[in-house]
């Protein structure tokens, strides 16, 4: 897949979207494994709600991880049609 991609002053890639993607998938699955570690203390002392807790702050990290997945694939599906249009101007 070819992508076209811009080159900031530090010799960087300059694409903004893929970072924010990252940002989503890195938050969430560190929210994930907060909830994790929260969900199983709450069993370790008998927590109820720090279970319940931890169990949903588990579920709303895999959302956001997903998301940013889901958003990424679509990231990289937009930059593919725009070459396969820049290739056919050509």
């Amino acid at each position: 897949m070819e992508h076209e991609l811009s080159w900031n002053a530090t010799g960087s890639e300059d694409n903004k979207e893929n970072e924010s993607m990252n940002k989503n998938e890195v938050s969430g699955a560190a929210q994930e494994v907060k909830g994790k570690v929260e969900k199983e203390a709450g069993k370790v002392v008998g927590n109820e709600r720090a279970q319940a807790h931890g169990e949903a702050e588990e579920m709303k990290g895999k959302a956001k991880k997903d998301l940013g997945r889901v958003e990424g694939k679509a990231n990289d599906a937009v930059q593919d049609a725009k070459s396969k249009i820049h290739n056919a101007t050509k």
